[in-house]
């Protein structure tokens, strides 16, 4: 939702531009110029290139491309077609801004000269077009390198394993299993090359009071890798882990939590096991069963 903050900046845009450029062509004030081309190259720059290209285009289609040739990379979260839309229109835009500045300068340095303005001659265009084609492959290789996942070893030889449950209510049975079992299978490992250090925290059963206690596990304890034991809160922690890169496994029988990338699940799937169910119970002759809930 937009706050004051956005609509302030949406007002300053449309009105600071066409203000200096009116002051520029009744005075051809150097003043009004400069202010006029530094709000070009802040729209060039900061809405172009680093809103419109590089968060939003670049991960749109090259995002989207690493992520099916690679594991390395992740898959990008796509929002709203308008979303994405405004997103590849402001690097459209901020091209749009950044050719008519430079028509606007070579026109300005024209007058000053008292020549006519020149068009460009195809070796100019030329020496632009290979400029141009270096720093977009420069750009796309930045964002190839910066995109992509590494290994980082982990902070004085401990990772953190946060473990996400709710342990009380209606799960408090199957959440402190759970956390007895995290906890032996901890105690169980000997001589390791890093500390294993479990972070349990009890999420509730409520999804939407679960969130809060996901993302500050993820943001303020720092935690290496997820794991969870019940698909209700595992839904919840699945786009949030691939969002911070950090692997969540889930003992969770909805089978979309697991990505395959960076959310995985270890227990059959309902359909997986009514099939071996099934076959089962037709050995032994048993045609009719009763639900009890």
């Amino acid at each position: 939702m937009l706050g004051p903050a956005a609509f302030a900046l949406g007002a300053v845009l449309l009105v600071l531009p066409p203000l200096l450029m009116w002051w520029f062509t009744a005075t051809n004030s150097r003043v009004a110029l400069g202010g006029y081309l530094l709000m070009n190259l802040w729209i060039i720059v900061g809405f172009g290139l680093i809103k419109g290209l590089w968060d939003d285009t670049l991960r749109l289609y090259l995002g989207t491309l690493f992520s099916s040739l690679s594991t390395s990379y992740p898959r990008p979260e796509i929002g709203s077609y308008a979303y994405e839309a405004s997103g590849i229109l402001m690097f459209v835009g901020g091209l749009f801004v950044f050719y008519y500045a430079l028509k606007l300068i070579q026109a300005h340095r024209a007058e000053l000269r008292g020549e006519s303005v020149r068009p460009i001659s195809p070796r100019r265009a030329t020496q632009f077009a290979v400029i141009g084609m270096t720093a977009l492959v420069g750009v796309l290789g930045a964002y190839a390198y910066s995109d992509r996942d590494r290994w980082i070893a982990p902070k004085n030889g401990v990772v953190k394993i946060g473990v996400i449950i709710p342990t009380a209510g209606p799960y408090a049975l199957l959440g402190g299993s759970f956390v007895k079992a995290v906890q032996m299978a901890a105690d169980d490992l000997k001589n390791t090359k890093y500390r294993y250090e479990p972070l349990i925290r009890d999420s509730g059963p409520d999804p939407a009071k679960a969130k809060a206690v996901i993302e500050k596990v993820i943001q303020e304890d720092k935690v290496n890798a997820i794991v969870g034991g019940v698909s209700l809160i595992g839904q919840v922690t699945q786009p949030m882990a691939r969002k911070a890169r950090i692997p969540q496994t889930c003992v969770c029988t909805v089978t979309t939590i697991g990505d395959g990338v960076y959310n995985f699940t270890n227990i059959p799937s309902p359909e997986a096991e009514a099939i071996r169910w099934v076959g089962e119970a037709r050995k032994r002759g048993i045609s009719k069963i009763a639900i009890i809930s």
